[in-house]
């Protein structure tokens, strides 16, 4: 749960045991702090980093450059089309499982995405269907978390005075406990039946008062007063009759 730069800044300080060689391929250049933990694990054992051109700060504490004249290695590239993001996706699934039946590891393949959005929640579920295991490195927010999910919505029920619906909405979540149980399936119908007490009377409250108000704006004359009087009286005892 820790921020990036705290897991940065506590591997620069981390004294257990390394490899006797690292090797950093695959980036094109790194932060101050990251800058700040390959110096200290240049200190601890030999590490090699490949970089498109190599920064003066790696050079300034003593890095030797190193500059490759051609590729040294080539690889294979292959295309294809699919017609929607499932299918794509099962795709690559389907070789991936394609190459573990060839004798490659599960460990020895990966896929690369510039972003979690759109690929990440699909992929997470289309390889745990396949039974691919899969480690993603993207941060979740908090608020993702069932756990917190559920609390934020009892906040916001409590905060809307328990409203019936926000209620009924964070009960139904796994993480209520309630969900799919005896007690929560009677709970639930019960705040079902008040919501729809709710919505009807809030719809006769909104015809009765603007009925009201029509009256207020056309009745001025003084004869008709007493009867817009009672109207008003009646509508009142009905309203907290069913407030009641």
């Amino acid at each position: 749960m820790a921020p990036r730069h705290a897991r940065v800044t506590a591997a620069a300080s981390y004294q257990g045991n390394v490899a006797p060689q690292i090797v950093l391929d695959g980036f094109f250049k790194f932060s101050a702090p990251e800058t700040a933990m390959l110096l200290a694990l240049a200190g601890r054992t030999e590490l090699v980093v490949t970089l498109p051109a190599a920064p003066q700060a790696l050079l300034d504490a003593g890095f030797e450059e190193q500059r490759c004249g051609r590729p040294r290695r080539a690889s294979s590239q292959t295309a294809f089309r699919a017609a929607n993001m499932e299918r794509e996706v099962e795709e690559i699934a389907r070789r991936i499982l394609a190459h573990a039946a060839a004798g490659r590891a599960f460990r020895e393949m990966g896929i690369v995405l510039r972003v979690r959005e759109p690929y990440g929640p699909l992929l997470e579920t289309t390889l745990a269907r396949c039974g691919i295991p899969a480690r993603f490195y993207f941060s979740d927010p908090l608020g993702a978390h069932p756990a917190v999910a559920y609390l934020a919505a009892m906040v916001r029920a409590h905060l809307a005075d328990w409203d019936h619906a926000q209620l009924l909405s964070a009960l139904r979540m796994p993480a209520s406990g309630l969900g799919s149980t005896a007690s929560g399936d009677d709970f639930d119908f019960a705040l079902r039946k008040m919501l729809v007490c709710e919505s009807r009377y809030c719809e006769w409250h909104t015809n009765a008062l603007g009925s009201i108000r029509n009256q207020i704006r056309c009745r001025r004359d003084s004869s008709r007063v007493p009867k817009l009087i009672a109207t008003i009286l009646n509508a009142c005892v009905l309203i907290l009759a069913t407030m009641h």
